[in-house]
């Protein structure tokens, strides 16, 4: 997305949707080794321990659906093999960087990348403090996410002047990330949990997620407005200005 305008539309698009299957599927991939390793250590507490064998149940079923995503990625990278020559993506990627070699042509994009994603976290700022507006926090965390990879882009051209934003973008998607993820924990919206076990120990897993779930709200609440107080994202609109 950051370079697209300077590469041609049909090489974009091949690039894109090769590593967006790629991305997707390791994407799914992740959030069940996330899940699995939340199960394992909700087994481990005093008050499950009763319970294992169901909630194991649960893991074991959740590790086959992650096998069956392995190789669903491993079919999508070959899939790239095929379709994107190597030696034909170096020599794109080569002409790229002749586009883009001079210094103010270079700031100009990464001053409209940069200001486009940052208009777009602020666009969520309203829905900041609702703890229970989930969809519109998980927008938030998109939006924190691309201004963060954004950000990483262009670093190296701003001398590493941009890394505190870096990290700022960073700390907003982790702490929502984690509150996405015991919402959806919380609610069994994973059906291999449903299908594999129920009953009261269902109910202390969704009150468990619930404060979990509470307390990275918290967390992200209060970097949120320390950084309202600190101007930083107007700090950053200064800095791509210069």
């Amino acid at each position: 997305w950051t370079f697209r305008e300077l590469m041609p539309e049909k090489n974009y698009k091949v690039i894109r949707r090769g590593f967006g299957k790629v991305t997707k599927s390791l994407g799914a991939a992740r959030d069940l080794d996330t899940y699995i390793a939340f199960l394992l250590e909700t087994r481990g507490i005093p008050e499950f321990m009763c319970f294992k064998p169901k909630i194991d149940s649960v893991i074991l079923a959740t590790k086959k659906e992650r096998l069956r995503l392995k190789k669903l990625v491993s079919g999508s990278i070959k899939k790239i093999e095929k379709d994107l020559d190597p030696a034909l993506l170096e020599n794109r990627l080569k002409e790229l960087v002749k586009k883009v070699t001079p210094l103010k042509k270079m700031r100009g994009l990464a001053r409209k990348k940069i200001s486009q994603r940052l208009k777009k976290l602020l666009s969520f700022r309203e829905y900041a403090k609702y703890p229970h507006r989930y969809k519109k926090l998980h927008c938030l965390r998109i939006a924190a996410k691309h201004l963060r990879y954004t950000l990483e882009n262009f670093d190296e051209l701003y001398e590493g002047r941009l890394k505190p934003y870096i990290d700022k973008a960073h700390l907003l998607q982790d702490y929502l990330g984690d509150m996405h993820n015991y919402h959806v924990w919380g609610k069994l919206g994973r059906a291999l949990a449903v299908k594999q076990a129920s009953g009261s120990w269902v109910k202390l897993l969704e009150d468990r997620c619930t404060d979990l779930c509470r307390r990275s709200y918290d967390l992200f609440y209060r970097e949120w407005k320390k950084q309202g107080r600190l101007e930083t994202w107007q700090r950053l609109k200064q800095l791509i200005k210069r």
